[in-house]
């Protein structure tokens, strides 16, 4: 019993791991269709930006979870 709750707690954490990056994506995704159309330099930047620092943070996750 106790090593099922232990499962069960790490499939919420990978569920609410999966929704985080799902939503940051979503609303990343839609931040630069709008800075792709904007003339703003320093949106598609910041946008650019943002979107690195995550794929990076998340390969550094990845390798610590292996």
């Amino acid at each position: 019993m106790h090593k099922a709750k232990e499962e069960s707690a790490e499939f919420i954490k990978i569920i609410q791991e999966h929704n985080w990056v799902m939503n940051f994506l979503k609303n990343r995704i839609i931040m630069i269709k709008k800075a792709s159309a904007s003339s703003n330099p320093d949106e598609h930047e910041q946008a650019k930006n943002d979107l690195n620092e995550f794929v990076g943070n998340l390969r550094k996750y990845s390798r610590k979870r292996r």
